[in-house]
C-alpha cells in the first residue's frame, strides 16, 4: 500500500511541479508555428480581402445614357440634367451638345419644371438663374472678385 501510494504522490508531482526545462524547451516548437499563422493570416486578411472586397465606383461615361420612361411611353427626364428630346438620351452636367446629331441639349428648370436650352442660364419663365455644372469653390470666388468685400464678411 506504502508503494501505491508513492507511486501516485510521484505522479501528482510530475503533474504539479513539471520539468520547467523541458516546458521551456518547447516554446520555440509550439509558438513559431503559431506565430507563423499569424503573420499569414494578417498578410492575407490585409493585402487579399481589404483589396479585392471593395465596391469600386462606376466611371461616368462621357456620352448620353437612355432616359426613363414613363408609363404613357414618354421619356422622364428629371430637373437639372442636361437630356437630348430628340435621342431620348441623359447627359452628365458637363455635356453641352447631344453626341449623336450635335444639336444642343435641353434642361428642365428644377423651379418651375419648364424645359430651356442648356447655354440658357436663366429661365424664361419663373426667372431661376442655374448653371450645369460644378459649383465654383471659394478661391475662384474670391480671384474672380478680387478679393474679400472691404470690411470682411461682416460688411457683406
Amino acid at each position: 500500500m506504502q508503494e501505491l501510494w508513492n507511486q501516485l504522490l510521484d505522479l501528482i508531482a510530475r503533474v504539479v511541479i513539471p520539468d520547467w526545462k523541458s516546458i521551456i524547451d518547447l516554446i520555440p516548437l509550439i509558438g513559431l508555428p503559431l506565430l507563423a499563422l499569424w503573420v499569414a493570416w494578417s498578410f492575407g486578411r490585409l493585402t487579399l480581402f481589404d483589396l479585392t472586397h471593395r465596391p469600386r465606383a462606376a466611371a461616368e461615361r462621357p456620352g448620353g445614357r437612355a432616359a426613363p420612361r414613363q408609363a404613357d411611353g414618354g421619356y422622364d427626364f428629371s430637373a437639372g440634367v442636361p437630356f437630348c428630346a430628340t435621342h431620348g438620351l441623359v447627359f452628365p452636367t458637363s455635356a453641352r451638345t447631344c453626341d449623336l446629331d450635335g444639336a444642343e441639349l435641353d434642361v428642365r428648370c428644377p423651379a418651375d419644371g419648364s424645359v430651356r436650352p442648356v447655354a440658357a442660364e436663366l429661365c424664361r419663365t419663373c426667372g431661376t438663374r442655374y448653371r450645369l455644372g460644378a459649383a465654383p469653390d471659394a478661391r475662384t470666388l474670391l480671384a474672380a472678385a478680387g478679393g474679400p468685400p472691404p470690411g470682411g464678411a461682416a460688411a457683406a
